[in-house]
């Protein structure tokens, strides 16, 4: 049920804030009072829920209290019991213990930081309603009651593209060294700032999807390589699924990000060299999805480049409106925002750890 509220508050408070035309947002004391309301709904929400609520919030609660009790030196030396997290991870733990024994305080900080550097980052996008929709949708917000760390990470690593974008490198290194300190396997968004830097390359733009297709259908080749040359993650790389699993509906939404990302890189009608560039990633996202069916934990690698579907998505109903009509662009906005809220109820209620129930 709280998912529904959620959902209604949300709509209403678009309705308050921006009146009839979602698509057309241009008072930006509008955006900022309508992410304001909206991700202090989604704090409470995330902050005040139940250990129960999230696949892992159960192991987070367990492993503060271990962190409670060690000492720093354990805690840079890695020897806090069960402990798989990084040291970052380890030592914001350490610093909220001294405000509260309690994991519920972290959980409610927690809160906070995520979803300010998400609506943050929402902000910068051409669209903040349909964007906030999509971060809903695509699993951002219930994702982060269960992999906090990574979902942290990608937030982080999505502002650091934003930054990176407008050349503040000083930024840039914050966010990304931030991201790597709770969770190490962000060193891979490197290949952004790297094929970023490399847009103006037209062909190895357009042929970048090319090899990445090449790739997630030799995925095992390149599995076997990173047991010679990566060796720490050993335990994932025989992580193959006993039975493949289906991707059930969610192919339609792999299917919506595949055709817009190959009509962002390929089109003649979209010159935008930055805008290419955020496609191959999408399609990244997808192809790691893919692979995720059959190997696990490959799709944690498509999760790094999340955030940066928002930005494909809101940017793509814009070029929609150039190239063909206001009508097809508002149509676009309207289907996209029906399709990721029933797609992001439907997630919610059919996922059983997402049952919802307050701390209290």
């Amino acid at each position: 049920m709280i998912y529904v509220i959620q959902i209604i508050l949300l709509c209403v408070i678009a309705v308050i804030c921006f009146g009839k035309k979602f698509e057309k947002i241009s008072v930006k004391k509008n955006q900022i009072l309508f992410l304001f309301i909206v991700f202090s709904v989604f704090i409470l929400i995330m902050g005040l829920r139940d250990v129960s609520v999230g696949v892992d919030t159960n192991t987070y609660s367990k492993h503060y209290s271990n962190i409670l009790n060690s000492s720093w030196k354990d805690i840079f030396l890695g020897n806090v019991a069960s402990n798989t997290m990084e040291v970052g991870w380890n030592v914001w733990m350490k610093l909220c213990t001294y405000v509260s024994p309690y994991y519920l305080f972290f959980q409610i900080i927690y809160a906070i930081v995520y979803c300010w550097f998400s609506a943050r980052f929402i902000s910068k996008t051409s669209n903040v309603f349909v964007s906030t929709v999509l971060f809903l949708g695509l699993g951002m917000f219930t994702g982060a009651f269960n992999i906090q760390r990574q979902y942290l990470a990608v937030i982080w690593l999505g502002n650091s593209y934003l930054e990176y974008k407008e050349k503040k490198i000083k930024e840039t290194v914050i966010y990304f060294l931030g991201a790597v300190l709770v969770h190490k396997l962000s060193i891979c968004f490197i290949l952004v700032y790297v094929i970023y830097a490399l847009k103006d390359k037209e062909k190895l733009v357009k042929a970048l999807p090319i090899v990445g297709i090449i790739v997630a259908l030799n995925y095992k080749l390149i599995i076997a390589l990173a047991t010679v040359f990566v060796p720490a993650y050993h335990n994932y790389y025989t992580n193959e699924k006993a039975a493949p699993q289906t991707a059930s509906g969610v192919w339609i939404i792999w299917g919506i990000i595949i055709c817009i990302s190959l009509y962002g890189i390929y089109s003649k009608k979209i010159r935008n060299k930055e805008y290419k560039i955020i496609c191959i990633f999408s399609l990244g996202y997808v192809l790691c999805n893919i692979i995720g069916l059959q190997f696990n934990y490959f799709e944690r690698i498509g999760l790094y480049f999340a955030s940066l579907l928002l930005l494909v998505f809101s940017d793509f109903g814009l070029y929609l409106k150039r190239i063909y009509s206001e009508n097809i662009g508002r149509i676009y906005y309207a289907g996209l925002v029906g399709c990721y809220i029933m797609y992001y109820l439907l997630s919610c209620f059919t996922e059983s750890a997402l049952k919802y129930s307050f701390i209290w």
